[in-house]
Order: C-alpha cells, then sequence, then structure tokens
C-alpha cells in the first residue's frame, strides 16, 4: 500500500515554478519488487513505499523529469535481461533480481484529485543497485 501523503506532489513545479495541476509529471523513488499470483500468467508489481522527489507541468514534464534523473546519475534506459532482471540504471555493471527489493526511479504522467491518484503513463522505470543507491544517498 503507498501511503498516500508521501506521494502528494509539490505545488510548484520543480522546473519553472508554475503550479502543476491534476494532471503531471513525477520524478519518483520507489521501493518495489515483481511477484505473481501463483499461477505465473500475471505479474504485479508490489509497492514497499514511493516518495515523490519533483513534480512537473505539463509544459516541463517528461523532459524536465528526465534531466533531473540524469543529474541524480540515474540513466533514463532500461536494460532487461529477462522478464525478471533489469542492469543498473546507474553503474549499468549489476544485474538486478526484480523479484527482490529494490529502488526503482519513474517518471511517470500522474493524476490526482482529492483523495487518490492514477499512473497514466510511466515515462521511465530504472533500477538502481544497492551500491549505488546507497553512495547516491550517502551524498
Amino acid at each position: 500500500m503507498i501511503d498516500l501523503p508521501e506521494t502528494i506532489p509539490s505545488e510548484p513545479c520543480s522546473q519553472c515554478g508554475k503550479h502543476v495541476g491534476h494532471i503531471h509529471a513525477n520524478l519518483s523513488r520507489n521501493k518495489e519488487r515483481l511477484s505473481n499470483d501463483g499461477s505465473d500468467l500475471e505479474t504485479f508489481v508490489d509497492v514497499m513505499s514511493a516518495k515523490v522527489l519533483n513534480s512537473y507541468c505539463m509544459t516541463c514534464g517528461t523532459e524536465a523529469a528526465r534531466k533531473d534523473l540524469e543529474a541524480l546519475g540515474v540513466g533514463c534506459r532500461e536494460v532487461a535481461g529477462d522478464a525478471d532482471t533489469s542492469l543498473c540504471a546507474c553503474c549499468e555493471k549489476t544485474w538486478i533480481s526484480r523479484r527482490e527489493w529494490h529502488t526503482t526511479y519513474v517518471v511517470a504522467i500522474d493524476q490526482f484529485d482529492e483523495d487518490c491518484f492514477t499512473t497514466l503513463e510511466e515515462a521511465v522505470v530504472a533500477v538502481a543497485c544497492n551500491g549505488c543507491e546507497a553512495k547516491r544517498v550517502a551524498l
């Protein structure tokens, strides 16, 4: 379950300062893993925590979010080995099992109303290995 107060966007756009509106782009850091219901027919994303790092109006949108993500040292392309593994978007050396809890950076277009949100599109999904994430948190 996502803690809704952690996901509510900041009022001004992180890029230009304008009001973000109810449909806008977010850059968030999530702790997540892949799981399934036991049938192996459907795969789900379990989210332990989610925190919006920056929010952007639709004028600045995902392009500004991508630049901020790259400024964090996280690449904006996902390299998947197979359905369950991805290459770390920071060091591009460590393979990460997506079935284990890991950090994921997401650039998404979200729609908020009074008490819930809906992700309309995920433009970037980039995973980070524990080593790279530990270095980033230490900064």
